[in-house]
């Protein structure tokens, strides 16, 4: 951490300080910017993926348990290669079209849900699901956090983002929550289907909200 204080201090250029801001104030302004721009979308697509996420997070090593093709020491195997394919998919991402975000955000985050659900339909597609997963996993997460900073203006940015890291936590807390609820009662492999389909809808609906706008109303200056 103190290389990266150093890094900062000494890269970013100082700036004059705003005037002071209520935190009642900051919180107002940004719902009524979430009100008048595209974030309504964002917020949805956002949501699907942190779904998703939990999901996958809790589900991968029953789901590969369950499958009879892994054995309890080769987790950590299997951590490592679900660890480099994310990370492989964050890379992907520099290759992705600047020109839509909005589309290429919500498919990455549609192929996540994909990958989640096929690596429930059979104990087969276990390996190969949840490898795919991980690498959407890496694609849809920078995919959306970038769309997240060009909608967000420079005077709302710190409480915009501490919006969306809201929204996230909660998405993902309730894609725990309902992987967990199914656990028991449809198996791990299930559950994650469930969640799947869940998410997946909700990026849905993100996507056709943002598009909607899109062609009723002109993008904000920025976004």
């Amino acid at each position: 951490m103190l290389p990266l204080a150093v890094m900062v201090f000494r890269s970013f250029p100082s700036t004059s300080g705003s005037p002071h801001q209520s935190v009642a104030a900051s919180l107002k302004a940004a719902l009524l910017y979430v009100r008048t721009h595209r974030l309504a979308a964002c917020i949805m697509i956002s949501a699907g993926q942190g779904m998703a996420m939990g999901a996958l997070i809790l589900g991968w090593q029953p789901i590969l348990l369950d499958s009879e093709l892994a054995e309890p020491q080769l987790l950590g195997i299997a951590l490592l290669l679900f660890t480099a394919a994310c990370a492989v998919g964050a890379w992907a991402n520099r290759y992705a079209p600047k020109n839509a975000p909005l589309a290429w955000a919500a498919i990455a985050v549609l192929l996540l849900t994909v990958s989640l659900w096929t690596a429930g339909s059979t104990n087969a597609l276990a390996w190969p699901g949840l490898v795919l997963a991980e690498f959407f996993l890496g694609l849809a997460g920078t995919s959306v956090y970038i769309w997240q900073q060009s909608l967000f203006s420079d005077e709302l940015r710190n409480t915009l983002f501490s919006v969306m890291a809201t929204v996230s936590g909660i998405a993902v807390a309730t894609g725990d929550f309902l992987f967990g609820h199914l656990w028991n009662t449809i198996g791990a492999a299930g559950a994650a289907q469930a969640v799947a389909l869940c998410a997946a809808a909700v990026t849905t609906l993100g996507w056709l909200t943002g598009a909607g706008r899109t062609t009723t109303q002109p993008a904000a200056p920025g976004a």
